[in-house]
């Protein structure tokens, strides 16, 4: 299960596609979260990444195109497992790829959580499914919730949601944003007392007037994954960055 301090907030929460650019890169990234991140997602890569953005897309072809997939990748997770605790890992792909297979995806997973990216959208009839057979194997289920997310399934899915819930600002990246984050954090606020992350779509310049309206931490996803694609040192200065960002923004 996962894990979260409330008396680091606000939080860094980082994504990396799983061994991209190369595993032995992804595993010094991996080491440098240790103690800049609370929790990491892991991208492993789906059939078809639908909700994702170009940059994370282009990094799951080229993990995809190096043979890594949903039918092997435990061996390459087993060493993220090895440099951070489980409890801090979230295994993120698409339900629709392991509908069929989720008891034993679940074994796979040394994560402490797993994310689905499309469950809320197309499997909303499942998500109780979905998090009891996480939870049956000692998983948490991170669920994401959008502007478009109508409210009653919001309140539905922030029961399930476990330690946070991830809110998009946006309903898909590079869409402008349909209402001021403060008003878009305090009815999400309004329906759950769950922590609340923001990101998928976050510009930088947003992130203090997240934080001031509540966000109990932020998603940094593309941004890191296109820096580290530059190397190493531009992937370190880039989390250092988002680590200011956070810093000045506590109220």
């Amino acid at each position: 299960m996962l894990k979260v301090d409330p008396a680091r907030r606000p939080w860094l929460v980082a994504y990396l596609t799983l061994s991209y650019p190369d595993h032995e890169t992804f595993l010094e990234a991996l080491e440098y979260l240790k103690d800049k991140a609370e929790l990491v997602e892991i991208g492993i890569p789906p059939r078809f990444a639908k909700y994702d953005g170009p940059t994370i897309r282009r990094s799951y072809e080229a993990v995809r195109n190096k043979g890594i997939s949903l039918e092997n990748f435990e061996r390459y997770l087993e060493d993220a497992c090895e440099v951070l605790p489980p409890e801090r890992l979230i295994a993120m792909t698409y339900y629709e790829d392991i509908k069929e297979k989720y008891d034993k995806f679940l074994d796979k997973v040394c994560a402490g959580g797993v994310l689905l990216a499309d469950a809320v959208i197309d499997f909303t009839e499942e998500l109780e499914d979905i998090t009891e057979k996480a939870r049956e194997k000692g998983k948490s289920v991170v669920f994401f919730v959008s502007p478009t997310t109508p409210d009653h399934i919001i309140k539905r899915v922030a029961e399930l949601s476990d330690p946070v819930l991830y809110l998009g600002v946006r309903p898909a990246t590079g869409i402008p944003l349909p209402v001021g984050i403060p008003n878009l954090l305090k009815r999400i606020k309004s329906l759950t007392d769950k922590y609340v992350v923001v990101g998928f779509g976050l510009k930088e310049e947003e992130v203090p007037e997240a934080v001031r309206s509540g966000a109990d931490g932020i998603v940094v996803g593309s941004a890191l994954v296109k820096a580290l694609s530059e190397g190493v040192e531009e992937f370190k200065k880039k989390v250092d960055h988002y680590i200011e960002l956070l810093t000045r923004s506590r109220v």
